[in-house]
């Protein structure tokens, strides 16, 4: 596959072809586990959960799989960290979004699952609508292997922070995001990643009430 960088086929001045060197993820294990007990306090969903209904969610564990299902013109609006122990599916039908609560200001949230993640088509993500906050959306599950992607991202969802350190994340088919941190990253038909400057440096929260505080994110430069 040909690669064009500043309008010239790579390799040149702006495509670096050798592999650089090895740099420290930004988001230790300790910290994620801060974020799942956080999730905790907000209580505990025993089993499998669907969210089908526009509203409110969150913070809150929920021991199993979580499927948000959101159909047309509806909104999910996320009101604390959301910590899910089995796999996380995103169903969205025109014109959906999962937000953050406008409470959250300029600060960001996530959605944290130990399992796999699928984004289906026109899945919508946005902050609390403030510049600077952002939705981010992880797992934690660890599985290196390129043929089993721990996040399958699907066609035309966008605005939102993937994050899988032991793992591999797939877009396919004019699938985006604001930025992707993984293990390792394939890109298909189409599919982009628009990295924003203020992602040097931004602030997540547990919620609007702000048990904590991650500052000086430094994984682009």
């Amino acid at each position: 596959i040909s690669t064009n960088i500043h309008g010239t086929d790579c390799p040149n001045d702006y495509c670096i072809v050798s592999n650089p060197a090895r740099a420290e993820l930004p988001i230790s294990d300790g910290v994620i586990q801060d974020w799942r007990d956080d999730a905790t306090l907000g209580g505990i969903n025993d089993g499998d959960l669907i969210i089908s209904d526009p509203g409110t969610f969150g913070p809150m564990e929920v021991d199993g799989d979580l499927l948000i299902d959101m159909g047309n013109d509806e909104t999910l609006t996320i009101t604390g960290t959301v910590w899910v122990t089995g796999d996380l599916t995103f169903s969205c039908a025109q014109d959906s979004y999962i937000v953050l609560d406008p409470g959250y200001n300029e600060s960001s949230g996530l959605i944290l699952t130990d399992g796999q993640i699928t984004v289906g088509n026109n899945c919508a993500f946005n902050g609390s609508g403030e510049t600077d906050s952002y939705l981010m959306v992880i797992s934690s599950k660890d599985e290196p292997d390129e043929d089993f992607p721990v996040m399958t991202v699907n066609n035309n969802s966008d605005g939102v922070v993937y994050y899988a350190s032991r793992g591999w994340i797939t877009f396919s088919q004019n699938a985006g995001a604001k930025e992707v941190t993984g293990y390792g990253i394939k890109m298909e038909n189409n599919s982009n990643v628009i990295y924003e400057s203020g992602l040097a440096n931004i602030n997540f929260t547990s919620g609007p009430g702000g048990a904590f505080a991650i500052i000086n994110w430094e994984e682009t430069q």
